[in-house]
């Protein structure tokens, strides 16, 4: 299966990553592409997947309509990390997330999980260009980012590691 991970650097993207990646192997074929517009600057500092082999980097923003809809067509399951507590509030974190639902109907994904604050997210089942299911990942309640880890690393299927 091919992930697609956005916000690799935030609260909830660093520990993801590094979870998921923790029990794949350094050379294993390519199974996760992390969509990132810090391309390894600022305060984040180098990837935690700097040198796998397992990820591919590309360097980009999810309001980059051709960028993402090229994306997508090589990917099962998104994880929409890119969550930013003040956009989630202010609701300017619509566009980006617009276009990602957008491009992965079109493009056929069913598995879209969407980290829309540092501790809530939902899982959505496209079905023929809606949402056909909607589950509340910590059924109504905050969870930890070790908790919220610990249920995407279980919505992609395993408790670790990139296949």
């Amino acid at each position: 299966m091919r992930l697609l991970v956005t916000g690799r650097a935030g609260f909830t993207g660093s520990p993801f990553l590094r979870a998921l990646l923790s029990a794949t192997p350094v050379s294993a074929p390519r199974a996760v592409t992390v969509l990132d517009p810090s391309a390894g600057r600022g305060p984040a500092g180098p990837p935690p997947f700097a040198g796998r082999a397992c990820v591919d980097h590309v360097p980009g923003d999810v309001h980059d309509g051709p960028l993402v809809q090229e994306l997508m067509r090589h990917h099962e399951l998104v994880v929409h990390l890119a969550e930013e507590p003040e956009a989630a509030r202010t609701g300017s974190d619509l566009p980006g997330t617009r276009t990602l639902l957008r491009s992965a109907v079109h493009a056929g994904v069913t598995r879209f999980v969407y980290v829309y604050d540092h501790y809530r997210a939902l899982r959505l089942t496209l079905d023929g260009g809606a949402a056909g299911q909607v589950h509340d990942l910590g059924d109504g309640a905050e969870l930890t980012a070790a908790e919220l880890t610990g249920r995407l690393l279980a919505e992609c299927g395993r408790s670790g590691g990139a296949r």
